[in-house]
Parts: structure tokens; sequence; C-alpha cells
């Protein structure tokens, strides 16, 4: 090491030997050059680092509501669909009840519908025999289940009243 040393500056026009001449007469120049350089790429790496962890807490944040809006309107549509699919059991369960009672020849004296309870409340007057004939037709209903039937006898025409609640179950 020391002899590749001595050849160097026994040769003036190495370029080796221009390069240890400029840090020998330029030394607090290399330092500071060196410093800044020790310095700076550490610092310029930090604030790399830093602008894209901000640039991704954004994108997580703007993820995050377009999540929460899409969740919410995910649920609008499910409670929208529910309830079109509610309107539509509906309509099919109370054009099955009517049509079981025109079959069997019975005046329906009230259909009263409960949408918050999910009830449907039926009042008819008719003889024995037909209703009993009405109550198994409105089981085989889907979604459709007693919560409770009251027949009472009217002592006018020997007819009997059916009372019946009736719950839907979807």
């Amino acid at each position: 090491m020391k002899n590749w040393l001595i050849n160097i500056y026994l040769q003036p026009h190495h370029y080796l030997y221009s390069c240890f001449h400029f840090i020998q007469t330029r030394l607090i120049y290399c330092l500071i050059v060196i410093f800044m350089l020790l310095t700076l790429i550490p610092t310029l790496f930090y604030c790399f680092t830093q602008s894209e962890n901000n640039l991704k807490e954004d994108q997580k944040s703007a993820l995050i509501q377009d999540l929460t809006q899409q969740t919410k309107l995910l649920n609008t549509l499910s409670q929208r669909s529910n309830r079109s699919h509610f309107k539509d059991n509906i309509s099919n369960i109370n054009q099955a009840i009517k049509q079981i009672f025109s079959e069997h020849k019975i005046k329906i004296e009230q259909l009263q519908w409960n949408i918050d309870e999910k009830q449907i409340v039926i009042t008819a007057h008719h003889q024995a025999i037909p209703l009993g004939s009405v109550l198994p037709h409105l089981q085989k209903i889907p979604n459709l289940a007693y919560k409770e039937i009251s027949l009472s006898k009217i002592h006018r025409q020997n007819l009997v009243q059916l009372y019946a609640i009736l719950q839907i179950t979807n």
C-alpha cells in the first residue's frame, strides 16, 4: 500500500495525484461536501418517505370514506329490495286469500292489513262447514301463519263469524 501511494506521488500527471492534491489543498470544502452528503441523503430519504406515508394515509381515508358510502348505499338498496319484496309478498298473499274465499263462495266482511306489525285481520260471516274448509287452505299459503282464530256463533240465520289474525312470517 505504501509503495502504491509513493508511486502516485512520484507521478504528478496521474489522475489520483490530482485528486489527492485537490483534497489536500481544499480539505475544508471536501469535508463540507461530505458532511452535506451525509446529512442530505438521509434527510431527503426521510422527506420522501414521509410524503409517501402522507399520500398513503390520504388514500386510506378516501378508501374508508368510499367504503362507508358504498355500505350505506348497499344498506338502502337492500332495504328497498326488502320493501319491494314485502309488497310483492303482500299482494300475493292478498290474492291467495281472496281466491280461497271466492272458491268457497264466502264473502269477506273485513280484510284489514297491519303492515307495521305484519298482520292481517280477516272477518267473515257464513255457515260453519264452508268456513271450516277455508281454514286448512289458509294454512297452505306460504309465509303466513295463524296468530289467532276465533269462530263465534251468530244467532241470526244460523251463521258463524270467523275472526282470524294471520301473521306474515317473512
